[in-house]
């Protein structure tokens, strides 16, 4: 293999890596920007929507509906569960909120507890495959480094090349 096509090899090898670091790097600034907060899910009642450890994207900005899955505070622990059902009330300070009856997935009964709009840190969104690939990146750090490992190959090799030419290269004076 001559050296030219060696350089071309690690020139591409190294756009596709800069790419994929773009593509990730992008994918979490846009959600950001968006305002969408990334939950990883650690427990198994929203089985088989939402599997332990799986990292969703959550909208803030979302009015919940009945049916979206939202993510909230309760107890000092965020949980993510399904609304089932949803209505107003009024305090006795005369300030109006809306509630939420919730449920896992997995469960059969609803929670036991009213969750109020104050508690909700928002509604879960799709997400982006963006988003989805640096999640499992993130979780799967060996994977991460197999993606990098072959431009880190390329470039060992490319400059062991370069060195070994240089130095068998007569010096001219």
């Amino acid at each position: 293999m001559s050296f030219g096509r060696v350089q071309r090899i690690a020139m591409a090898c190294a756009a596709v890596g800069a790419t994929a670091a773009l593509a990730l790097l992008s994918s979490t600034l846009l959600a950001s920007n968006r305002g969408e907060v990334l939950v990883k899910i650690e427990g198994g009642s929203m089985r088989p929507t939402l599997d332990l450890g799986d990292v969703i994207e959550v909208n803030p900005d979302a009015t919940p509906v009945v049916n979206d899955v939202i993510t909230f505070v309760h107890d000092n622990h965020r949980t993510t569960h399904r609304v089932v059902r949803k209505w107003t009330a009024v305090s006795p300070t005369g300030k109006t909120h809306t509630l939420f009856r919730t449920r896992g997935d997995a469960n059969t009964v609803d929670d036991p507890w009213v969750v109020t709009d104050q508690q909700v840190i928002g509604v879960v969104v799709p997400k982006s495959v963006a988003a989805t690939t640096a999640a499992t990146l993130e979780r799967h750090s060996p994977l991460f480094a197999l993606l990098f490992a072959p431009l880190l190959i390329v470039t060992v090799f490319v400059e062991s090349l370069n060195v070994a030419s240089s130095v068998r290269r007569p010096r001219q004076e």
